[in-house]
């Protein structure tokens, strides 16, 4: 014998709000994750793979950062993602607002939260989030190429469109090293600074 039970629509829509606030509450919960430290996490774990194979740390530049988080922050708010903007501007055009006429290199990620195949489990939290980021630029030749390069300083970008993470990392080196190379101007000692910014 099956058994019908007729819940009253106030239940039904005590039920229905009890769903949306729980959905809330973890979209809330992802999104409460600081953008600044996940850019700090993403600086972190490119430093250590560039550490892993002899290289200069990277120093962190806020007029690329503002270059990388602007891009990011666009791609999330037109809803699209590639280097190449709505204007039609690739990285180095908008590298020269920010006062890079040399050119730039350039990453762009795009990570959800949950389980994503070859990365792990992505939770809202913000060193894991920023090192997923990494892992999955080092496991593509051409961004870990960017990563590894004899650049001496970037600028990170992270943005949200939903619970996505959207980062820019913008690379350059001043002066630029075919200029360096051009001036007959020694190479940088391979030495660690302790700050973090390129300005200190």
């Amino acid at each position: 014998m099956i058994t019908f039970f007729i819940l009253p629509s106030s239940i039904i829509f005590i039920m229905q709000s009890n769903q949306r606030k729980a959905q809330n509450k973890k979209q809330r919960s992802f999104k409460r994750v600081s953008t600044h430290k996940i850019e700090l996490a993403i600086l972190k774990y490119t430093n250590i793979e560039r550490r892993k194979r002899g290289e200069l740390p990277l120093k962190l530049d806020r007029r690329l950062s503002d270059c990388a988080r602007d891009h990011s922050m666009d791609m999330a708010n037109r809803n699209y993602f590639s280097h190449v903007n709505r204007k039609k501007e690739q990285p180095w055009d908008r590298a020269k607002k920010y006062g890079y006429k040399w050119g730039i290199a350039e990453n762009i990620g795009i990570m959800p939260d949950g389980p994503v195949s070859g990365i792990g489990n992505i939770t809202p939290n913000a060193d894991r989030i920023g090192k997923a980021h990494v892992k999955s630029w080092m496991k593509s030749p051409g961004h870990a190429a960017n990563i590894l390069r004899n650049y001496d300083r970037i600028g990170i970008g992270v943005s949200y469109r939903g619970k996505w993470t959207i980062a820019t990392q913008d690379f350059a080196d001043n002066p630029p090293s075919f200029l360096r190379q051009l001036l007959g101007m020694k190479p940088p000692v391979k030495r660690y600074a302790p700050g973090i910014f390129a300005d200190q």
